[in-house]
């Protein structure tokens, strides 16, 4: 047998020999439910509760200044046709700086929500 054959059937001999290998080792899948273990957990209870704490005023003070900027808006819009252009833009940075406020305030809580959650595994290995 030349060279050439042997460089191509060499390949083809380990892969069928490889495979009887492979086929015999079985691949098992589990299922674990983790969202039930941690419900039942103490620590995770008592972090769950730490962080509904802290996501609750967020959630009412985000929800009240939405509220706010929404009678901004409301109120803007009704005096719209009667109020010059500088009354206007006035008006209309007043909205923005109030969204952006709001948008802020929102990243700022949603930065210091991360950071506890980050920090919940370090207190329950303690």
């Amino acid at each position: 047998m030349n060279y050439r054959a042997m460089l191509f059937l060499l390949p083809l001999v380990m892969l069928f020999l490889a495979a009887p290998a492979g086929a015999q080792t079985a691949q098992k899948t589990g299922y674990v439910n983790s969202a039930k273990i941690f419900q039942e957990l103490p620590e995770a209870k008592d972090a769950e509760k730490r962080l509904e704490n802290f996501t609750r005023p967020v959630q009412d003070s985000l929800q009240m200044m939405q509220k706010s900027i929404e009678e901004k808006i409301a109120e803007y819009q009704k005096k719209e046709s009667l109020m010059n252009d500088q009354a206007k833009r006035a008006a209309q940075t007043e909205i923005q700086e109030m969204t952006q406020r709001a948008r802020d305030f929102a990243a700022k809580k949603d930065k210091e929500l991360a950071d506890r959650r980050e920090q919940i595994p370090d207190a329950a290995e303690r």
